[in-house]
C-alpha cells in the first residue's frame, strides 16, 4: 500500500521588515526574530528553540535576523495576527570570542514577544519594536576561556 499526502503551503504577498531598538536607546548589536502566526510566548532562547523545533504557535513561523540598523526581512507574509518574538543581543559581532560566548549562552538569554496585526495592504510593510536592552555577555576569563 502506498500513501500520499498533499501539503498546501499558503504564501502571502506582503514583504515585512522588522526593526528592533532598545527601549532605553542603548546600542543593540542585533536580534534574532521569530515571526509566528497567531499567539505565542517565550521567555528564553531555549523556549524559542523548542518552539521553532516543535512548530509552536497557532500556525506558520519564520526566523530572521536584524543586525545593527538593518531590519529583519520576511517575504511572502499573509495578513493576520502574529507574535514577534525577539532575542536581542549585545556585543561585537565581529569578535569571534564574543560570537562564541553568544552562541554558548543563547538558550539562557531573555526573549520578548509582542503581538502585532499585519494588514492586507500595503504589499511592503515595516514594524518597529522596542525591547529591553540585552544583558551584557558574562565573559569568561580570556586567559582560560576556550582553552584547547
Amino acid at each position: 500500500d502506498e500513501v500520499s499526502v498533499d501539503i498546501d503551503i499558503e504564501e502571502g504577498d506582503i514583504d515585512l521588515d522588522i526593526e528592533v531598538d532598545t527601549d532605553d536607546g542603548s546600542a543593540l548589536a542585533g536580534a534574532q526574530l521569530f515571526l509566528i502566526e497567531g499567539r505565542a510566548s517565550a521567555e528564553t532562547g531555549a523556549d524559542l528553540s523548542r518552539m521553532f523545533r516543535d512548530g509552536g504557535g497557532d500556525g506558520s513561523m519564520a526566523m530572521g535576523f536584524a543586525l545593527g540598523s538593518n531590519p529583519a526581512s520576511f517575504d511572502g507574509v499573509i495578513s493576520g495576527a502574529y507574535s514577534v518574538c525577539v532575542l536581542p543581543f549585545a556585543g561585537d559581532l565581529e569578535d569571534p570570542n564574543e560570537m562564541r560566548e553568544l552562541q554558548e549562552r543563547a538558550d539562557e538569554l531573555p526573549v520578548h514577544c509582542r503581538e502585532r496585526e499585519v494588514p492586507a495592504t500595503p504589499a511592503a510593510q515595516s514594524l518597529r519594536l522596542e525591547v529591553p536592552a540585552p544583558p551584557p555577555l558574562e565573559r569568561d576569563d580570556p586567559e582560560t576561556a576556550h582553552a584547547p
